[in-house]
């Protein structure tokens, strides 16, 4: 199965989209995927990178990184689509 990386853009990034180039996977279906882009102050991300965000953006998005939605904030609080994908099989 290949999957492709969805082109975001986040505010405050770096010039070279540090953060947006390094979102990770964290739930995948057969069609969808959920991924978490961020770098939380005083993570070790922020201090090697110089950058960070007050909170995780999330990505659905299908195998071809189309984004099919985006949410600001954290695991806790995320959307059933994103859930039912994290929770889900591949």
């Amino acid at each position: 199965m290949k999957i492709m990386m969805p082109g975001i853009s986040i505010k405050g990034d770096t010039e070279n989209e540090i953060i947006a180039r390094s979102g990770s996977v964290v739930g995948i279906t057969k069609s969808r995927a959920v991924w978490r882009f961020g770098f939380l102050p005083y993570s070790d991300s922020a201090k090697a990178f110089g950058v960070y965000t007050e909170e995780f953006l999330w990505i659905l998005a299908d195998m071809n990184g189309k984004v099919l939605s985006e949410h600001y904030g954290f695991g806790t609080n995320l959307p059933e689509r994103f859930r039912n994908v994290i929770d889900g099989r591949i």
